[in-house]
């Protein structure tokens, strides 16, 4: 478990006459090389030395310098709760072989672990915990956020609306989030769109034509929305142009197995199937069908799982995190063939009592 700092908000090369170098006896921008091709789980300890190295680990300088050297690294972060105790605690994994396990790295933010219904998403280097309620509390607007970067929490700017129980999702940007309950009964017609650049959230009148939207689904640069009618179960389906603030119906087909778990992969949409053992799936824009790619062993990532993207990877995340990794270009170029091939990470045996609520990648 790690100890967190709060960010300085100045830069890093700071002009002043009282400047502080990074590495002494070296340009800033010397160190700045240095410092970005340091491997990622080295990153606590250089938080750890001054507040000049974590005004630098904060800096777009260094996440800009990390990418244009191609020393960037793509980290998963569960959130899982221990029902039983009433926590709530972050877990990441690192993907490289050499050091690929799930760890448990911190404690999310007093109240949150007894609250249920909330929500999660990633921007940039941040993941954002929204919302939610608890047993004797009304939902709350309260947002938080972690930095990745600095392994640090903070609150940012509330929800224009209390909600928990409601739908979200990242997109250029941006987090949009709908529906829910709330303390009125505004939150199913209200749309909210939080900028994290500026720290403010902007309010819009539902654009749908419906409100009983049950989940979103960034992809191709829209916000797919998934709906079930409460009266007669009904599966259908919408897409919201950001550009133009509009949403039009489209085909149900893809509402067909977009209710369950979901990842988008190299500009494809992945579903998860398990009605029926585990069945990868991936939708058809040209065709407007599902297709089902292979079967995947039910050994490893035991139900209820988890379905995220990263690089050219599905990552299926079961209970004890016990986690199928599946290469997308094998997957669909022998699609229907039969046990997908993939690669592994065992569960542990000591997380197997832990609920995971939601699998994002960070990359820094």
């Amino acid at each position: 478990m790690h100890n967190f700092w709060p960010c300085p908000k100045q830069e890093f090369m700071d002009t002043d006459a009282t400047h502080v170098p990074v590495i002494p006896g070296l340009p800033d921008e010397i160190s700045l090389l240095c410092l970005a091709r340091v491997p990622r789980h080295h990153h606590f300890i250089l938080s750890c030395v001054s507040k000049t190295w974590r005004a630098l680990l904060c800096s777009q300088e260094f996440l800009q310098t990390r990418q244009k050297y191609n020393c960037q690294q793509t980290w998963v972060y569960a959130l899982c709760k221990d029902t039983s105790k009433w926590n709530t605690m972050l877990c990441v994994l690192e993907p490289q072989p050499s050091t690929r396990s799930w760890k448990l790295i911190c404690m999310v933010p007093t109240p949150c672990p007894k609250r249920g219904g909330m929500a999660v998403e990633t921007v940039g280097e941040r993941l954002y915990l929204l919302g939610g309620c608890g047993l004797s509390e009304n939902a709350t607007d309260e947002v938080f956020c972690y930095n990745a970067s600095i392994f640090h929490w903070e609150k940012v700017a509330p929800m224009p609306m209390a909600r928990c129980y409601f739908v979200s999702a990242s997109l250029d940007n941006k987090l949009f989030v709908t529906s829910g309950l709330g303390i009125t009964d505004l939150s199913p017609n209200s749309w909210d769109v939080y900028d994290p650049s500026s720290d403010t959230w902007h309010s819009h009148k539902n654009p749908m034509l419906t409100a009983d939207i049950v989940k979103f689904i960034a992809f191709d640069g829209k916000l797919y929305t998934i709906h079930k009618t409460a009266w007669n179960n009904v599966r259908f389906a919408g897409v919201y142009h950001p550009s133009n603030q509009m949403w039009q119906g489209m085909k149900n087909e893809i509402a067909r197995q977009a209710l369950g778990p979901t990842a988008v992969v190299c500009g494809s949409l992945f579903s998860l199937e398990e009605s029926c053992g585990k069945k990868l799936m991936m939708w058809q824009e040209e065709n407007g069908c599902w297709d089902t790619l292979g079967r995947l062993s039910d050994q490893l990532a035991k139900p209820p799982c988890l379905l995220m993207g990263m690089d050219r990877s599905v990552y299926v995340v079961g209970k004890g995190f016990g986690t199928v990794v599946v290469f997308a270009d094998t997957a669909v170029s022998g699609a229907g063939t039969g046990v997908l091939l993939c690669g592994s990470i065992f569960p542990r045996q000591d997380l197997m009592d832990l609920s995971i609520l939601s699998c994002h990648a960070i990359t820094i």
